[in-house]
């Protein structure tokens, strides 16, 4: 299992069949995140880091599952941004999967 430590913050969280997206800005927040939301995670669930890696949400942390090109996050960012409401977000576009979570983060304050 991967820890917190492992991984490149700040990272988002994403669930399978929701464009809804969660956003941790840093190591600090997982310790109560994840006990409040890892137990009763979908299997399908995953944790994306701003290095592009891929993580399942599991009861007891997080399994690794791969990568993430910056194309599917951006894809995933713009789901989100549309479900919210916010205009142009076709526009939206980042190099890195790094760049992109970053102009989330500053795009939600």
């Amino acid at each position: 299992m991967t820890t917190a430590e492992q991984l490149q913050w700040p990272v988002i969280i994403h669930y399978a069949g929701d464009p809804e997206l969660t956003l941790l800005r840093s190591q600090a927040e997982w310790p109560d995140w994840s006990a409040e939301n890892l137990p009763d995670a979908d299997p399908r669930d995953c944790l994306i880091d701003s290095a592009g890696r891929r993580y399942r949400l599991r009861g007891s942390g997080l399994e690794e599952d791969g990568h993430c090109t910056s194309a599917a996050v951006v894809d995933m960012i713009r789901a989100h941004l549309s479900d919210g409401g916010h205009c142009c977000v076709a526009k939206f576009s980042a190099a890195t999967a790094g760049a992109a979570i970053a102009a989330l983060a500053d795009m939600l304050g």
